[in-house]
């Protein structure tokens, strides 16, 4: 179980660890001093976090990502299987509609790149969510914006040169999310 100091009574949500296991990185509700913060519309966006992980496994040093606003959701971290980039969704402005697929460099120093759109092969008027990778570096996520079965269906894009977004198809996906 994770600490309260994580778990707290709002939604804490989709998490990653760096391959070396020294960072988390995870989704919360748009907090302030412990209330919800809501958006000009009444929204309660999401928020990127991350935070080191000491020898004892507890979490420290809990940071906001730069990618965050209360005006919009940034969440689903992933991180690629060479650790180099952050892959993340978020509504901010100036995408495709809905939630979109970004992507960040991670910078030696800790720091991060620019939020960069996987633009329109991955991301659509609808909605694209949850982004990860197997161990090949396959990028996996969920969509309803493209042709599917229905609801949100999982999607991938092999690391193969000429490969092609493709429908996992059943069993995995249904005329549900």
């Amino acid at each position: 179980l994770l600490d309260k100091k994580v778990n707290t009574r709002f939604h804490e949500g989709p998490l990653c660890f760096s391959s070396d296991g020294k960072y988390v990185y995870f989704t919360r509700s748009n907090l302030a001093r412990g209330k919800q913060r809501k958006d000009n519309q009444g929204i309660q966006n999401l928020k990127l976090f991350r935070a080191t992980i000491d020898e004892e496994g507890n979490w420290n040093n809990e940071e906001e990502l730069p990618f965050n606003s209360k005006d919009y959701s940034a969440g689903h971290p992933s991180i690629s299987n060479d650790g180099k980039d952050l892959y993340f969704v978020s509504n901010m402005p100036g995408g495709f509609g809905g939630a979109d697929l970004y992507k960040a460099a991670i910078n030696s120093d800790g720091t991060f790149g620019k939020a960069e759109n996987l633009g329109s092969a991955f991301n659509t008027e609808g909605q694209e969510m949850f982004p990860w990778f197997n161990g090949k570096g396959d990028l996996f996520f969920s969509s309803n914006g493209h042709i599917g079965l229905g609801g949100l269906d999982v999607f991938v894009m092999e690391t193969t040169e000429g490969a092609e977004l493709q429908n996992v198809g059943m069993p995995v996906n249904s005329q549900s999310d």
